[in-house]
C-alpha cells in the first residue's frame, strides 16, 4: 500500500496541482468574460444613449420638417395667387380687351371708309382740274368747300389719334395680361 501510495500520492498532487492550474485558468478565464461582459454592457448603454439622443434628434427633425411643409404649402399658395390672375380680374381684362379689339375694328373700318372718301375726292379734283371745262366755283363756295375738307381732313385725323390710342391701350393689357401668365 505504501508504494501505492507513493506512487498514487504524486499522481493525485499533479492532478490536484492540473485542477488548481484549470480552476485558476478558468477563474482568470471567468474574470476576462465577466470584464467583457462589463465593456459589452458599457458599449450597450452608449448605444442605448446614442439611440436615445438620435431618436429625438430624429423627433426634432421631422417636427421641423413638417413645419417646412406647411411653410412652402403657404409660399406655394402665395407664389401660386400672385402668378395666377382672378378669374374674375381675368375676365375684366379679357371683356375690356374685346371691347377695345371691337373699338379697333370700328375705326379701323371708318377709316379705311374715310381714306375711300378721300381718294375718290382727290381722283375728282385731279380730274376737275386736269379736264379743260373744270368746274369754277365763287370764293364763297371754294371758301365752303375748304372748310368742309378741313373739317373732315380734322375728323380723319382725330380718328387717327383715336385709333393709335386705343392700340397703345390694347397693347398695354396684352402686357399685363402675358406677365400675370
Amino acid at each position: 500500500m505504501e508504494l501505492l501510495m507513493q506512487q498514487i500520492l504524486p499522481q493525485l498532487d499533479l492532478a490536484s496541482q492540473n485542477m488548481i492550474e484549470k480552476v485558476n485558468s478558468l477563474k482568470k478565464m471567468e474574470a476576462d468574460v465577466l470584464k467583457k461582459v462589463d465593456e459589452y454592457t458599457k458599449i450597450q448603454s452608449e448605444c442605448k444613449e446614442t439611440a436615445e439622443k438620435l431618436a429625438d434628434k430624429y423627433e426634432d427633425i421631422n417636427e421641423r420638417h413638417e413645419e417646412l411643409m406647411v411653410k412652402c404649402q403657404h409660399v406655394l399658395i402665395d407664389v401660386y395667387s400672385k402668378c395666377n390672375a382672378d378669374p374674375v380680374e381675368e375676365k375684366y381684362f379679357k371683356n375690356k380687351l374685346e371691347a377695345y379689339q371691337s373699338r379697333v375694328d370700328k375705326l379701323s373700318q371708318q377709316l379705311n371708309e374715310i381714306r375711300n372718301i378721300e381718294d375718290q375726292a382727290k381722283l375728282i379734283n385731279e380730274r376737275e382740274v386736269n379736264s379743260p371745262d373744270s368746274l369754277h366755283l365763287n370764293p364763297n363756295k371754294e371758301k365752303v368747300l375748304k372748310e368742309i375738307l378741313n373739317e373732315v381732313q380734322h375728323a380723319i385725323e382725330g380718328l387717327i389719334s383715336k385709333v393709335n390710342e386705343t392700340r397703345q391701350d390694347v397693347d398695354t393689357l396684352k402686357k399685363t395680361q402675358q406677365q400675370r401668365g
